[in-house]
């Protein structure tokens, strides 16, 4: 697959795990509408039965119809490494360092703010009604700009279009640390230009992870997608987990009172520094990581070039390694 046509293939699948955040999201309310249940914990059941009753057949149908008709390539030689092997092997691969690294930081800045979202709008803002509000906007911005990043790619390379996502995130979220209660159009804006940058973090760092397994074929003779993208998972649920751990207990630590309407000040402001201060302070970190990113477009070129050449028998050369070649 061409570098490119990986971005618009991990563009089309984002966007619709977008969508289906959204439909999961709101689908409690269209049920509700159907039935014309009234609030209440009797309504509230009836409702997840019969959302149960939709979900259960499509989770187990569904994932069988892609087993089916996803064709896979012919399996490869059996792996002669240890798992711990091959992950340290990964884990020297420069290019994948550097980019596990800065996708590492940021998504564990991005976890605190996905966390606290419902505290931030409820005890900072004094807006928990619009909350569901707030988090379309970001969602739909991040659905709608999908395809303007991928032309970005094209047009600038994929390195520098995902820099230029994170700066709009940190440029953006940094407002979030000085809002107060009634500021609901100025944090609408940050939902909707944060959400801009949402899409391309998680469409461009895949998209590259997919060109560092071009680079690992040619200094392992091997494609191992299944590792890279086996570790870059495994990151990404690990910082999530720990921004979330870390996040509840620090709240708690400044003195959260749950069920209480009113906090003491000292938990809004944690709630401003969690939320928007540290997670801004990992995307600058993750993109300080990020610009030493050595596999641009000019490089990864050179990567494959060197890997039809040894194919065809002819003299090649690492590009990231002098000297390194046959």
């Amino acid at each position: 697959v061409a570098p490119h046509d990986r971005t618009t293939l991990f563009a089309a699948r984002d966007g619709l795990w977008i969508i289906g955040t959204l439909g999961a999201a709101a689908a409690p309310g269209l049920v509700r509408a159907a039935l014309g249940a009234p609030p209440g914990p009797e309504a509230e059941r009836a409702v997840f039965e019969r959302l149960a009753w939709i979900y259960a057949p499509l989770l187990l149908v569904l994932p069988w119809g892609c087993a089916w008709a996803v064709r896979e390539p012919p399996p490869g030689p059996v792996p002669d490494a240890l798992p711990w092997r091959a992950t340290l092997d990964a884990w020297r691969n420069a290019p994948f360092r550097v980019l596990l690294v800065a996708y590492g930081i940021g998504a564990l800045g991005a976890a605190m703010p996905a966390t606290l979202i419902l505290f931030y709008v409820e005890h900072v803002l004094r807006a928990a009604p619009l909350a569901e509000a707030f988090l379309g906007v970001y969602f739909v911005s991040g659905f709608a700009f999908l395809p303007m990043w991928t032309r970005v790619a094209r047009a600038v390379g994929k390195k520098r279009a995902w820099l230029s996502a994170m700066a709009v995130n940190v440029g953006a979220f940094v407002f979030a640390a000085f809002l107060g209660p009634g500021d609901t159009v100025a944090y609408g804006l940050v939902c909707l230009v944060s959400g801009i940058g949402f899409g391309a973090g998680l469409v461009l760092p895949n998209s590259l992870v997919a060109d560092v397994a071009d680079y690992d074929e040619l200094r392992s003779g091997r494609r191992r997608e299944g590792l890279y993208f086996g570790l870059w998972s495994i990151v990404t649920k690990a910082s999530a987990a720990v921004g979330a751990a870390v996040a509840l207990p620090a709240l708690q630590w400044a003195g959260y009172a749950a069920q209480a309407i009113d906090q003491p000040p000292e938990v809004t402001l944690a709630l401003r520094l969690l939320y928007a201060g540290v997670p801004c302070a990992c995307y600058a970190a993750g993109l300080a990581v990020a610009w030493r990113f050595p596999l641009d477009e000019p490089v990864h070129a050179l990567v494959r070039n060197a890997l039809t050449r040894r194919a065809a028998g002819a003299p090649w050369r690492d590009p990231l390694a002098a000297g390194e070649g046959r």
